[in-house]
């Protein structure tokens, strides 16, 4: 009798064992982070954060699921995070990356679009809800789900940083959040949902998180003792000196960063570079919320080179959709490097990431989708020059091309 139930108790751990390979459990944060290089152009700071932290998701779930066969195991702690930088900067991208080499649900929540309980709209609960959806009823693997909480910098509960302005109402919502996070047991529908093992991320843009890590920087710095009136230019000095000598450091270990600072006064971005857990708590997130999300993963904005990068290269290249578009109706579609440059300078400049470079090309290139006739059925290949783009001159196109046409205003 003892045999048998030692062999259903082997049968059972590999049998667990082939589940977590196939759902990725096995994985290195390598591995993680090979799968991201394919699908994410930059953002290689954020790509190693999130592949550490979805590895000891994973293996915290594999400690989980096996406690029964070994109950004197160490459980992992679970690491949720916390994401912020810039929007149309690849948060959602990134996440769905993750979540997809993972194998794990995916959900997405829009935080401004949901009520605390007891109040008008859709409450937090219903999100369970939905991933319940998302798996087809399946418990069990709701329970390791990975959810993303977008645009929680919209429910700040400091007035006046963000646009609501009721700070009782978004920190309720907080503290209903908080509650799904630190773990429970909710019962939705006929099922009952343990949100213990879920990985939570917590994400937005955070606008006007400099100016607080700015403020607490200026109260970290000891008053100067008998400085009559010109004690504010010290100090800010030696904080953009400080600011800046952090900045030096971290760009000088992390590949493709922004250019270093300049001038006397520290930027933003260089700023952010010094956020703290504290500094979300001033902003508006409560200290038991913030405490709950340790791992910090900033988002940077993206650089010209990194948008270029988006539209030709990866698997998810924006231009390899259009040439498809275009292909299927008898047109080789071409973009000189020069108007590559000036697109990508242009998105960047409006401040909306990646999300502007559709806009852009759809705004250039729908004039020849509208007009599109093929009498003939001959192929063509249409050519987009940087003058073009900048409203100059004329896209070029060629009946049966075979030569390359570059931008004439560069004399070629």
């Amino acid at each position: 009798m003892e045999k048998t139930e030692n062999k259903r108790k082997h049968l059972r751990q590999r049998l667990e064992e082939r589940k977590h390979r196939r759902q990725g459990a096995m994985l290195t944060p390598a591995e993680i982070r090979e799968h991201l290089d394919k699908y994410v152009i930059g953002q290689e700071q954020a790509k190693i954060t999130l592949s550490v932290a979805v590895y000891e998701h994973l293996q915290a779930l594999a400690a989980r699921e096996k406690e029964n066969l070994a109950p004197d195991s160490v459980r992992l702690p679970k690491n949720n995070i916390l994401l912020f930088g810039p929007t149309g900067c690849g948060k959602t991208h990134l996440l769905n990356q993750v979540a997809k080499v993972a194998g794990v649900p995916f959900l997405e929540v829009n935080a401004p679009a949901y009520s605390p309980t007891g109040y008008k709209g859709t409450n937090i609960s219903h999100i369970l809800e939905e991933l319940l959806a998302k798996t087809h009823g399946d418990a069990r693997q709701a329970e390791r789900a990975i959810i993303f909480f977008d645009e929680l910098d919209k429910k700040a509960s400091k007035p006046g940083i963000q646009s609501f302005p009721d700070a009782a109402y978004c920190a309720e919502f907080q503290h209903d959040l908080l509650k799904m996070v630190e773990g429970a047991t909710y019962e939705v529908g006929d099922e009952h949902l343990d949100t213990s093992g879920i990985l939570f991320v917590m994400a937005g843009a955070f606008v006007g998180l400099d100016q607080v890590v700015r403020r607490r920087l200026e109260r970290e710095q000891p008053a100067p003792v008998k400085r009559l009136g010109f004690a504010a230019p010290a100090v800010t000095a030696k904080i953009n000196a400080r600011v800046n000598a952090k900045a030096d450091a971290q760009a000088d270990a992390q590949e493709g960063c922004q250019a270093k600072p300049a001038g006397a006064q520290a930027k933003a971005a260089d700023l952010l570079a010094q956020v703290t857990p504290e500094d979300f708590v001033e902003y508006g997130i409560i200290t038991e919320l913030t405490g709950r999300t340790p791992v910090l993963c900033r988002i940077l904005q993206l650089t010209t080179e990194e948008l270029v990068r988006i539209m030709t290269d990866g698997r998810e290249s924006i231009l390899r959709a259009y040439e498809g578009l275009f292909n299927a109706m008898n047109v080789d579609l071409a973009f000189t490097p020069e108007a590559l440059r000036e697109v990508a300078e242009r998105a960047r400049k409006r401040k909306m990431g990646a999300r502007a470079l559709n806009a852009i090309l759809e705004q250039l290139l729908a004039p020849f989708i509208s007009d599109y006739e093929d009498e003939d059925g001959l192929r063509r290949t249409l050519t987009i020059t940087a003058a073009y783009v900048r409203g100059q001159g004329k896209a070029q196109v060629a009946i049966n091309a075979t030569q390359t046409v570059n931008d004439p205003e560069n004399g070629v």
